[in-house]
């Protein structure tokens, strides 16, 4: 116990001791309490440093924490420093530990802070001895526990500073150095091979990839701002984190927003290696770097991490050219925005004369590869993007001095290559620059159509044009031509442009030295061949500059024009022949690109085949029906597919032509009940020179055949006549300067070969006949609130009603009632039917749009006994008030709106009622079709603007008057925001006789026509067929037996339809599939017939967009292998080239039909899934792209996927490359988390590459 006091004793001793020697004697025991209070003190300031670091770390999008770079200028001052070690012991001056720290290792030196070394110094300066440094991070460690640099040569220099060290300190050192080692991109090194392990200082990555191609796949990614460097100028933004500051807030960290482009891994394609198309890449773009262009994207770096390999170039904040036109389609008729993107073409033409002067050649020019930057700053910058496929040669080797020296480039985009691509596609030739000369004549092309048409209408040009090339079929001295199509778009647009302005001169530029077939070896200005980069760019300079000095030189079309699909069609007939070189099979087996042979791919998912390039419209519908050798009416019918299916049928097409036709005799009645003073129009203002018009009874030439717009223009001026002609014309986008044809007969004015464009009407007179051929009409339509126009809609009600035997009930005059109905008496109130005697009614058909959930007028579970109580007519939407008004004039005293009369959120009412919408259109007294309305809110019985009439002088009997056509079914119904509704199609098919309210007039469609509300008749076969009050008898009738593809015809144009809602696309057609089911004798599900089942697999998408899965409500389940379980476009596979009937074999087999396998279902829609044999592919990954048609964008392994046989062509002599027609699948996981194979494509497939061995699955 008294050890303590004799050694304090001892100290002070030691210390009066001191005083004698001098100050500069400290005793041993006084020193070590002073070394012991320096090294707490040490310990003390490095777990505050580690706390600090720990705080300031940032988590990445892998959820990995790193250190941001800005953090270590703050961590490695001088003063942290001294902080930390107080003085120098191991190194000579503290000098010297600074300058290591902060100089050559502050990573080395902030891990070991972490780690919280109480050596901290010594470690230091062992590592400063052994040559260690921040330069040799990060590292591994090899088996005798020597460390190496990751980034260096495998047998670079070992260091054992680490052998002594404790198992748990090198795993931690190893551990920590990540946090310490995110790379800077954007430096002076452009390319970085970095560690597998390596942390990214990614902040955030998009859960998909932005764009997709064959090479590599492009993800939008936000990186810390500290970690892209100084020389690359990006703007930044705050990125909110998930960490919190010091104050309880979520922390705000500088970003940038890049484009990280990936190399897809997997199998490399035989001919373009990955890796080297990679490498070739990295080595485009580093030059790229020292390019001048602002028009020209810059790279900031590339990284490969093992076998990942990546570029990173900085975000487009506006996306490409091609989404630009289709989301601000309105700045085309802004001559601010016009201007502004010629602008951006001069710049775009400047880059690429600044790549050709070098010998550079881009290879894959196109919309999607020209990115829009910074678009708030003044419109923002377009930059060329994706120099992937660039070529740099020697600056003088022109094409012709490289002949024999191969190129090692792929092809762009085939859609916008030259037609010399085709030719040497199966060669190693050089490629000229002026590859890029017609992609830009492409790009160019389709934006004067966006300038005239619209986006939309872009898309109905590509559908047109697979190419912008086609092989001289016609004439034998040249083998390639400009595509007939693209031809006759040109044509049309150099009349609807007016000459001597800019939009003429683009297109001049265009045709004329842009889109030639013809190059110049020598790549010289040759006005025969193609021309150069550096005179299209002072071209379109000069095109631009004359803008600018000229208002009047650019003026954007105040609206845009109508797509003249038909026109283009009749100029540009598409031919049975594919004017590409695809890829084919050889050998039988599959081939790439480059191996040459005759025969086309059966299905080819980026190319249109000669089949679907002139696909019809979505709102067309057009039935191709063959007929059978043997008879579907049959009792035997049974399920046996191959049975069903394998017919000999002949090809036949329904006309859709549509005819006008005088319907005097009901016309005259018409007149008979409201009298012809009501009727009779008031004339327009005449002049005081007409021209010398005259209507003969004998003959009728109101014009000559040859109309000068720019004459009838003038003479428009001073003849009615001719003003109410020219409003036509203008009407179908004809103006001046332009010359037409005319025809014209008693009722009717019209181009020759196309549209009426004026109503001819006659003057009833009792005692005097009609003119042949003349109709009678109404010139001028009634007000929509006056009796009169009641009196017609009656008049055709009671018509059908007392002369059409077709549009009458077949079930005997029973009347099927819907669950509910809205009564629209006096009162307006909500009943069940049941409570009710059975009664006619009326059902609408509309749109509910796009509705704010306050404005939707719906029932519902908690306001159906207030409904029934009673409605405020005012309260109604305007839809529905003009649905009960038009009840009320035809004096039917209840409606059924869906809205209404199915309580919207009771789920088990809403799915009772709307597997029997099918019968409450069908029961119908009438259907009412608002097809004008685009919303509930808007209403359709607004009034219509007046067409102006002229009386023209005449020698019949009664008056003649003229007026601008306005009957035009196609355009007002088929066309309308109702017809572009999913539900809409059975709901039409269904009705017995429809009223359609359109802007311009009312039209009655029943089993007997079309009738107009000008009194005319409307004849088209093709819908005639979907207006059958008994659909589908007079299809069946009409075409015997081309019953499956009357089913494919439906259900190809009922995917093309919208739905506010995705999951009813599987709901809105049972009532039709019923309809169907019945009539044919045959079972059905999910749009698939037990008849028919082989064949209705076979669908595939329509076109580019994916086929989204669509996520169905709880309990209701849709297989995949069923179209309605997708959003979007399908077609069939066609029976004409691909499924041709009677050449078919199905292969029974290997599937079975669900139908035909007794499994206890309560109804067919339980029924989710079918057996089938699944076999291997043997294809490359290339291959698999070109042949599978994929229903969506997914990234599929070939390994991962297997396909069934559903059916095989006929083996006969002489045919050439027999095909098997397999189903795609895919193993996924359901939603309890089971594994089941699904559907993911469809192909048509040499038998040699696909496994004879397989397993039997399910296919849900």
């Amino acid at each position: 116990m008294f050890r303590p006091v004799v050694d304090i004793l001892t100290i002070m001793v030691q210390f009066l001791l001191s005083l004698v020697k001098g100050l500069d004697y400290v005793p041993r025991n006084v020193a070590l309490l002073a070394n012991s209070s320096t090294a707490d003190d040490s310990i003390k300031a490095i777990k505050e440093l580690a706390d600090d670091i720990v705080s300031a770390l940032c988590d990445n999008s892998e959820n990995q924490v790193f250190l941001p770079h800005d953090k270590f200028r703050d961590f490695v001052k001088e003063e942290k420093i001294r902080s930390v070690f107080g003085a120098a012991k191991c190194f000579k001056t503290m000098d010297d530990l600074i300058r290591f720290v902060r100089d050559d290792a502050p990573r080395l030196f902030l891990i070991l802070v972490l780690m919280e070394s109480k050596t901290l110094e010594q470690q230091l300066k062992y590592f400063h001895d052994g040559g260690f440094d921040d330069s040799v991070l990060p590292i591994g460690l090899d088996q005798t526990h020597s460390a190496y640099a990751l980034g260096g040569p495998p047998d670079d220099k070992r260091y054992p500073l680490f052998s002594k060290w404790e198992r748990t300190q090198r795993d931690l050192f190893a551990s920590y150095q990540w946090r310490f080692t995110a790379p800077i991109f954007g430096t002076t090194k452009f390319h970085l091979q970095l560690p597998v392990g390596q942390r990214l200082p990614f902040l955030e990555v998009a859960p998909r990839p932005a764009s997709s191609g064959y090479f590599g796949e492009v993800w939008k990614t936000i990186i810390h701002a500290e970690h892209i460097g100084p020389p690359t100028k990006l703007p930044t933004f705050q990125w909110t984190s998930k960490r919190l500051d010091e104050n309880r807030d979520p922390l705000r960290i500088d970003a940038i927003a890049i484009a990280v482009k990936k190399v897809k891994e997997g199998d490399d394609d035989p001919k373009y290696d990955r890796a080297k198309f990679f490498d070739k890449e990295v080595q485009n773009l580093k030059r790229l770097r020292e390019y001048n262009s602002s028009h020209l994207i810059k790279p900031i770096a590339g990284y490969q991490i093992g076998q990942s390999r990546c570029l990173i170039f900085p975000w487009a904040d506006g996306g490409n050219l091609g989404g630009y036109w289709e989301n601000f389609s309105l700045h085309a008729r802004d001559r601010g925005h016009v201007l502004w993107q010629l602008n951006q073409f001069v710049g775009i033409c400047s880059a690429l004369e600044e790549l050709h002067k070098p010998n550079v050649r881009h290879g894959d020019l196109k919309p999607e590869n020209i990115l829009w930057f910074d678009p708030k700053t003044n419109g923002g910058t377009l930059q060329i993007a994706d120099l992937g496929m660039a070529t740099f040669h020697e600056k003088e080797a022109n094409t012709k001095n490289r002949k024999g020296m191969p190129t090692q480039t792929p092809s762009g985009t085939s859609r916008y290559e030259p037609p010399e691509m085709d030719e040497k596609r199966n060669t190693t030739d050089p490629r000229s620059r002026q590859y890029d000369i017609w992609s830009l004549g492409c790009v160019v092309l389709e934006l004067l159509l966006w300038l005239a048409y619209g986006p939309s209408d872009i898309t109905t040009f590509r559908d047109k044009t697979p190419y912008f090339w086609q092989k001289g079929y016609k004439r034998e001295h040249e083998k390639y031509m400009v595509h007939e199509y693209v031809v006759a778009v040109m044509d049309t647009l150099e009349i609807r442009f007016e000459p001597c302005l800019a939009y003429k001169d683009l297109l001049d530029l265009v045709r004329d030295r842009l889109l030639v077939v013809k190059v110049s070896v020598e790549y010289k200005s040759d006005p025969e061949c193609r021309e150069k980069a550096s005179e299209v760019h002072q071209c379109f300079a000069e095109i631009h500059q004359k803008c600018v000095d000229d208002e009047s030189y650019l003026r954007p079309l105040p609206e845009k024009l109508p797509y003249p699909e038909a026109e283009l069609d009749g100029k540009a007939p598409q031919r049975n022949e594919v004017h590409r070189n695809e890829v084919h099979e050889k050998d039988g087996n599959l081939a790439v690109p480059g191996q040459q042979r005759d025969a086309k791919p059966t299905l080819d998912p980026f190319q249109a085949s000669a089949d679907s390039l002139n696909p019809e419209p979505p709102h067309g519908f057009r039935f191709e029906v063959r007929r059978p050798t043997v008879d579907l009416n049959n009792d035997t019918l049974d399920s046996q597919v191959s049975e069903a299916s394998n017919h000999q049928e002949q090809s036949s097409k329904l006309n859709d032509d549509w005819t006008s036709v005088p319907d005097n005799a009901f016309a005259a009645g018409y007149f008979g009940t409201i009298g012809w003073n009501r009727a009779r129009p008031t004339l327009s203002k005449a002049h005081t020179r007409p021209c010398q018009h005259f209507y003969s009874s004998e003959s009728v030439s109101l014009f000559d055949v040859v109309c000068n717009l720019a004459v009838l223009q003038e003479n428009a001026k001073a003849c009615d006549l001719c003003g109410i002609l020219e409003n036509a014309l203008n009407r179908k986008g004809l103006k001046a300067p332009q010359v037409v044809n005319l025809r014209s007969d008693a009722a009717h004015v019209g181009l020759k070969d196309g549209p009426n464009l004026l109503s001819l009407y006659c003057e009833p007179v009792p005692t005097a006949q009609i003119p042949e051929g003349g109709q009678l009409g109404l010139a001028q339509l009634f007000d929509p609130s006056t009796s009169e126009f009641y009196a017609l809609l009656n008049e055709w009600i009671q018509v059908c009603d007392s002369s059409h035997d077709s549009c009458q009930r077949g079930d005997d005059g029973a009347l099927i009632m819907p669950t509910r109905l809205i009564e629209v008496g006096e009162h307006l109130r909500l009943v069940e039917t049941a409570e009710i005697e059975p009664c006619r009614y009326i059902a609408l058909s509309h749109c509910w749009g796009p509705l704010q959930e306050h404005e939707k007028f719906c029932t519902y579970k908690r306001n159906i006994m207030q409904r029934k109580t009673g409605i405020e007519f005012d309260a109604l939407p305007r839809t529905f008030r003009d649905a009960v008004t038009v009840a009320r004039g035809l004096s039917i005293d209840y409606i059924w709106i869906d809205s209404l009369c199915i309580i919207q959120d009771d789920d088990d009412d809403w799915k009772s009622e709307a597997s029997k919408m099918g019968e409450v259109f069908s029961a119908a007294y009438c259907t009412v079709g608002a097809s004008s309305a685009k919303s509930s809110l808007q209403g359709f019985l607004a009034d219509r603007i007046p067409r102006s009439v002229v009386k023209v002088p005449s020698d019949t009997s009664g008056a003649i008057y003229a007026c601008v056509d306005i009957d035009d079914f196609h355009g007002d119904v088929e066309l309308s925001p109702l017809n572009s509704r999913g539900w809409v199609l059975q709901e039409r098919a269904l009705s017995r006789r429809t009223i359609f309210f359109t802007s311009n007039q009312v039209y009655w469609e029943c089993g007997a026509g079309i009738h107009c509300e000008t009194l005319a008749r409307l004849e088209n076969s093709r819908v005639a067929l979907l207006g059958d009050a008994n659909f589908p008898t007079s299809a069946v009738g009409h075409y015997k037996d081309g019953r499956q593809l009357l089913i494919q015809d439906l259900y190809e144009r009922y995917s093309s339809l919208a739905f506010s809602k995705p999951a009813d696309r599987s709901v809105a057609i049972l009532g039709l599939q019923k309809r169907l089911s019945r009539e044919f004798n045959t079972k059905a599900a999910h749009g698939l017939f037990d008849a028919y089942f082989a064949r209705g697999l076979l669908w595939k998408r329509r076109d580019w967009k994916r086929m989204k899965r669509i996520a169905q409500p709880p309990g209701r389940q849709v297989p995949s292998w069923s179209s309605l379980s997708k959003e979007g476009s399908i077609q069939y596979m066609d029976a004409a080239n691909e499924l041709k009937f009677n050449e078919t074999r199905w292969a029974t087999d290997d599937f079975e039909n669900p139908f035909a396998i007794p499994k206890g279902f309560a109804n067919e829609t339980e029924m989710v899934a079918f057996q089938g044999f699944a076999r291997k592919l043997h294809v490359s990954k290339l291959d698999m792209l070109v042949y599978i048609r994929f229903d969506d964008d997914e990234d599929f392994e070939v390994n991962d996927l297997r396909c069934v046989v559903i059916g095989r062509d006929r083996v006969e002599e002489g045919q050439v490359s027999p095909k098997d027609h397999v189903l795609v699948i895919h193993q996924s996981r359901n939603s309890v988390g089971d594994h089941i194979w699904e559907r993911v494509g469809v192909a048509s497939l040499d038998s040699s590459v696909i496994e004879s061995d397989g397993v039997w699955v399910g296919i849900h």
